[in-house]
């Protein structure tokens, strides 16, 4: 970007391709003018209140990764910014803005301004905080708009009235309309969640199937399962070459699932429960006041004759197919029978 006066023109400091120009109408010696593309660490915006001769950037290094900056990012409204990322320094959730399109500082109001990102709307109402050494707070300016569309949408008949599959954003659970939502689906993240269904007979069952770029997490698999009606999730295993979300469906009573990945030449495929997990409990009741007093290959608890037992940690996650064994030893007085059927639950 240039600023040019006559036969001298100087040139502002973007390393990177600039975006949304826009000037103070209040005060025409002040520009303001951002990144269009800048992802890695994060978007940057200059600011010149002397007509362009001289530049401020609103983020700077102070000892890498760190940053020293001008504004504080407040997403209370809309806390699903955090796209469920966790990034280390110097990136970090919710970003500062990519993609970035449309800077403009409001005609009436110096210290208001508006920029759009690819993931909505972000502003502020006391920018000129920035010109006085001080810190100003960007904050979204609208409830939960991102460039979207809609992949797929379920309504359960108990639970969340919508739950919904996005693209670029996942998904996530509305238990009201009215409320813009926490957090997107997670565990894992999908950036496009391409399929969504629920047991009909038992709706807390759900199955979510997505994509990601794969280099960027190798462990991840492309299909996710829920118990409690989307509100947590655990994925499941996935066959070699599977790269992408697919159709899926649920059985009814949520005992079979069925996949039909997005790759070209990939069959098919079922499973019986939820392909891997993360992680079980184990529940019985004694009948006879039996105590248990030593107990291997998980953690317990027991609340009279009502025993849960959780795994140890090292035995929690398990593939299609896989096994784990728990073993105790128990007192007891007179009877010893048999416990009730022992039941198992994923998480």
């Amino acid at each position: 970007m240039w600023r040019t006066r006559r036969t001298r023109s100087t040139a502002a400091p973007t390393a990177a391709r600039p975006s949304g120009l826009t000037i103070d109408r209040k005060n025409p010696n002040t520009l303001l003018v951002a990144t269009q593309i800048s992802w890695w660490p994060d978007a940057v915006f200059w600011r010149s209140t002397d007509g362009g001769a001289t530049w401020s950037r609103i983020w700077d290094w102070s000892s890498y990764p760190n940053r020293a900056k001008k504004y504080t990012m407040d997403i209370s409204s809309v806390p699903w910014l955090t796209f469920g990322a966790n990034p280390s320094p110097p990136e970090e959730a919710p970003k500062l803005g990519w993609m970035n399109e449309s800077v403009e500082i409001d005609p009436h109001d110096s210290d208001r301004f508006l920029y759009g990102t690819g993931a909505t709307i972000y502003g502020s109402t006391d920018l000129t905080r920035w010109d006085t050494g001080g810190t100003f707070t960007i904050r979204p300016m609208v409830k939960g708009l991102e460039e979207t569309a809609v992949l797929d949408l379920v309504s359960p008949p108990s639970g969340a009235p919508l739950v919904s599959a996005l693209g670029d954003i996942g998904g996530f659970r509305h238990t009201n309309h009215d409320v813009v939502p926490s957090t997107m689906f997670t565990q894992p993240v999908f950036t496009r969640t391409t399929s969504l269904d629920y047991a009909e007979a038992n709706p807390s069952v759900m199955v979510r199937a997505g994509n990601f770029t794969d280099a960027d997490r190798p462990n991840d698999s492309h299909v996710a399962f829920s118990t409690d009606g989307g509100a947590n999730w655990f994925q499941g295993g996935e066959p070699g070459g599977f790269n992408n979300g697919g159709t899926v469906a649920a059985a009814a009573d949520g005992s079979r699932f069925v996949w039909a990945p997005g790759d070209a030449g990939q069959q098919v495929v079922h499973t019986v429960g939820f392909g891997a997990i993360a992680g079980w409990t184990v529940g019985w009741t004694f009948p006879n006041g039996q105590r248990i007093t030593q107990l291997w290959g998980g953690t317990h608890t027991q609340s009279g004759a009502t025993v849960s037992v959780r795994d140890a940690g090292w035995n929690g996650n398990l593939s299609p197919g896989a096994t784990t064994t728990v073993g105790f030893l128990a007192s007891w007085t007179t009877t010893n029978s048999p416990p009730s059927a022992p039941t198992c639950t994923a998480r």
